[in-house]
């Protein structure tokens, strides 16, 4: 057995023991995102879960649209598709990748969440996804952002590195997908990791909460935050298939 998947079997055995997701916001982020798309389709659709790990992202779909979809999932951690299986009994979940597993029908969503930063070559990955995805199909995706990747674990120690850290910027992720997709949106999220680095605005913003109305307006300025500066330390981003590619 690899290190990588010696990695990910360990780590999906211990984190199914939790009663709810370790990523509470990012799965509801992606879990809104999704809806959005969902409401303006007309009738079910075909779901791809790509790095489904426990199967937390399929079951908050599940949950939200059950009537509404047909739930994929692949996962290379055999533990983790097992797992994902259990929580989702709905969802087709198989274990491998992208590159290993044949899929005859495409799909008109792929979802892949915290998976591309952890892959070598992601040039390929993303022409993997184009290729299950049908001409007017959306993807979305998060990852960290690689804005913040220098210094993020010896800051971090609570946070052990994975066996492969291929963080992105924006920018980068953008390119990445511009010869296949075309950007819908791309924005940030969780500006927690932002106030750290600046003591100053992390003291404003606590203060801010703590007088009357102070909350709603905490809100708009973490808003501006990953919003306008993008300076979230997770990525979301939601791209369309382009049809002629």
């Amino acid at each position: 057995m690899t290190a990588v998947k010696t990695y990910y079997e360990q780590r999906w055995s211990t984190e199914n023991q939790y009663d709810h997701p370790p990523a509470i916001t990012r799965v509801r982020i992606v879990g809104e995102a999704i809806e959005k798309i969902i409401k303006s389709r007309s009738k079910p659709i075909r779901v791809l879960d790509v790095g489904c790990g426990n199967g937390w992202i399929l079951a908050e779909i599940e949950r939200r649209f059950h009537n509404k979809v047909e739930l994929f999932g692949i996962e290379p951690s055999e533990c983790g598709a097992s797992n994902a299986s259990r929580r989702v009994p709905s969802a087709n979940v198989v274990s491998g990748t992208l590159a290993t597993v044949t899929y005859t029908k495409k799909f008109d969503l792929v979802v892949t969440s915290e998976v591309i930063e952890h892959v070598e070559d992601q040039r390929s990955f993303a022409e993997e996804i184009a290729a299950v995805l049908k001409h007017d199909g959306t993807l979305v995706l998060t990852t960290p952002n690689g804005a913040f990747l220098e210094g993020y674990f010896e800051n971090n120690p609570e946070f052990t590195p994975q066996p492969i850290e291929n963080w992105l910027t924006i920018k980068e992720l953008k390119e990445l997908f511009s010869e296949q997709f075309k950007a819908r949106s791309l924005r940030t999220f969780t500006p927690e990791h932002f106030y750290d680095q600046h003591p100053v605005l992390s003291l404003a913003r606590k203060t801010t909460q703590a007088i009357p109305g102070g909350r709603h307006i905490r809100c708009r300025i973490d808003r501006f935050v990953w919003r306008e500066l993008q300076a979230g330390l997770n990525i979301l981003a939601i791209f369309d298939r382009k049809p002629n590619s």
